[in-house]
C-alpha cells in the first residue's frame, strides 16, 4: 500500500471504525494504523509526547486541543452523536430505567454496576450519581476500569449492569443493550474528527476524515449505537 496514516480514536467509535477504515484502505490503496483509548487517557498519551496524522474524539476535547495549537481547529469536522446507556448479560432480566425513579431504584437494587473512570460516559455517571444522591451506594458496588468497553465485565458476569456510551454497548457479544438513560438525566456526546498541527500528511488526513462523513455511511453508524447529526 502507499503512503500509510496514523489515527487515535475514541474507544467509542471502535465498531464504526473497525467498519469504515477497511473500506477506505481498498478504496485508496493506503493502510490505517489506529489506536483507541478513552478520551482521559489520550490527552495524557498527547501530553507524553505522542502524535499522528488524524485524531477522533469528542467535540469539547477536540477544541482544547485546537486552543492549544495541538489540532488544527479549522479541520475540526463533526461525525456522530451518541448518548448513554445500559446493558445486562444475555439472557438475563431488563432493568426498568424508563424513568429517572426506575433508573435509581435499579441502580440501588443492583448487585453491582460497571463504568469506565476516565472515559467521558464514566465520567458524566459518576457526576449523575451525585446529582442523584446515591454515589456511595453504587461506589461500593462498583466495578471499573480507566477506559475500555464495559461489555466485556457484564458478559463475564462480574458486573450486573454496565453503563457506558450506546455506541460502545449496541452490538456487543455476550450482552443485551437494555435503553438509554431517562431523557431528563441524558448526555449528548458529538464525535468529532481532526488533524494534527505536527502532520506531513495533513492532505491525506482530511481525506481520510471527508470518507468518514460520507452520508451513504450513516446507516454504520446508526447500528453501531450512533446518530445524524443533521
Amino acid at each position: 500500500m502507499s503512503s500509510s496514516l496514523k489515527l487515535i480514536a475514541s474507544t467509542g467509535m471502535n465498531a464504526v471504525l473497525q467498519e469504515l477504515l477497511p473500506l477506505y484502505e481498498a478504496q485508496v490503496n493506503r493502510s490505517v494504523s489506529v489506536s483507541y483509548d478513552s478520551s482521559a487517557l489520550i490527552l495524557e498519551r498527547l501530553e507524553s509526547g505522542e502524535t499522528a496524522d488524524a485524531i477522533v474524539l469528542t467535540r469539547d476535547t477536540l477544541e482544547a486541543l485546537a486552543q492549544r495549537g495541538i489540532v488544527i481547529a479549522k479541520s475540526l469536522t463533526n461525525l456522530a452523536k451518541s448518548g448513554v446507556g445500559i446493558i445486562v448479560k444475555s439472557g438475563a432480566q431488563h432493568p426498568d430505567i424508563a424513568s429517572e425513579v426506575s433508573f435509581r431504584k435499579t441502580l440501588e437494587l443492583a448487585k453491582s454496576v460497571a463504568h469506565t473512570t476516565a472515559g467521558a460516559s464514566g465520567i458524566y455517571f459518576m457526576n449523575l450519581l451525585e446529582q442523584l444522591d446515591i454515589q456511595d451506594a453504587v461506589k461500593a458496588k462498583a466495578i471499573t476500569q480507566p477506559g475500555g468497553r464495559i461489555a466485556g465485565l457484564v458478559s463475564s458476569g462480574k458486573a450486573e449492569i454496565g453503563v457506558q456510551l450506546e455506541s460502545e454497548l449496541v452490538g456487543m457479544p455476550g450482552v443485551e443493550y437494555v435503553g438509554p438513560l431517562p431523557p431528563t438525566l441524558q448526555m449528548e456526546i458529538i464525535f468529532s474528527a481532526g488533524i494534527f498541527s505536527s502532520s506531513a500528511k495533513a492532505t491525506l488526513a482530511e481525506e481520510l476524515i471527508q470518507f468518514l462523513c460520507k452520508p451513504e455511511y450513516a446507516a454504520v453508524y446508526c447500528k453501531n449505537g450512533m446518530g445524524s447529526l443533521g
